[in-house]
């Protein structure tokens, strides 16, 4: 059945798409990192001092991981194009090119996305984590399934590193591990984003007894993006099932895909850390007594200061709301 769509075709289209949706990815990651570097601090510290800090913040790193994987996938995508068609060997067609794994080149662009997935599953689990207050139960299953998946990756890359002769990609072992790889990273994105989604649920409903303000639009931003991961993964999953050669398509793209879901998850919550801050400056008024530089003498009382010492005591629900504002600034 994997001749049912002609693998050239297939494999072009999802080489220009790919072009196409490394542009949006480059674009969201110039943004991420423009409004991380210029997210509001709540308390003041010297300018250079929080650059620096904010370089070493996990989600940077991995976004700068993430740049350099993609870019990687995208550059041997280009490089395979003309050895397929400029610099191919003598009597290889291009369709067999395609056709055969063994290349050096198919190898890297392999596994630049098998670390793409491997560095986008982390932070998943890693939002997870924070989310959850750092509670490290609550990660024990996509843990256990990110170590298995790392193991699946290692066979995969085993196995496309020994392929003999006339290999077929989905009748060898090289299948079993890839098949396992993708399970357990739709395992992965489920429970996490699930999880997170039902606890910040759980905050919102505690901070609107207090006033606090609404957090729906972060469940938005989580869940919005880890279906589309999903969806793309599930749907490679099929493809390859299947046998049919639409599975190069999705396989060319998945690394743009896993990218611009990461990176639209940080602009997004980026952008509501700016809104926040201008509507914050935008509450603030001079009042014209003080715009005009008029100088007014006020008597002065004097005043009694009274202190009185209280203890504060803390009930889950109410720590669930006080995080609720560093809420965003975690995810």
């Amino acid at each position: 059945m994997h001749d049912t769509i002609p693998l050239l075709p297939a494999t072009l289209t999802g080489v220009c798409f790919e072009g196409f949706l490394y542009g949006v990815f480059f674009l969201l990651f110039v943004v991420s990192i423009y409004l991380v570097l210029n997210r509001p601090d709540a308390q003041p510290h010297p300018r250079k001092r929080v650059r620096l800090a904010k370089f070493k913040k996990p989600m940077v790193i991995s976004s700068f991981l993430i740049f350099i994987t993609i870019s990687l996938h995208w550059i041997f995508t280009i490089v395979r194009v003309f050895q397929a068609f400029v610099y191919n060997e003598p009597g290889v067609t291009a369709l067999e090119f395609f056709n055969d794994p063994t290349p050096k080149t198919y190898t890297i662009w392999m596994i630049s996305v098998f670390l793409t997935t491997l560095v986008g599953d982390s932070m998943m689990i890693y939002r997870l984590w924070v989310v959850w207050s750092y509670d490290k139960i609550v990660i024990i299953v996509p843990v256990c399934c990110y170590t298995a998946g790392t193991v699946s990756i290692l066979g995969s890359i085993y196995h496309l590193t020994h392929f003999g002769p006339n290999p077929d990609v989905f009748a060898t072992q090289y299948s079993t591990w890839i098949i396992n790889d993708c399970v357990f990273t739709i395992c992965i994105n489920i429970y996490s984003s699930g999880f997170i989604a039902w606890r910040i649920w759980r905050m919102n409903l505690q901070s609107k007894k207090y006033g606090g303000s609404d957090l729906m639009s972060v469940v938005s931003i989580v869940v919005e993006s880890a279906l589309l991961y999903t969806v793309w993964t599930v749907w490679f999953f099929i493809c390859y099932i299947i046998k049919t050669n639409l599975y190069i398509f999705l396989l060319t793209n998945q690394a743009v895909i896993t990218g611009i879901v990461f990176m639209l998850i940080n602009v997004r919550i980026g952008m509501g850390w700016n809104q926040k801050r201008d509507q914050a400056v935008s509450t603030f008024r001079i009042s014209p007594r003080a715009e005009q530089g008029t100088d007014t003498i006020y008597n002065l009382h004097p005043m009694a200061v009274n202190i009185t010492q209280t203890v504060d005591y803390r009930t889950t629900e109410d720590t669930d709301v006080a995080s609720q504002n560093e809420l965003e600034h975690k995810v």
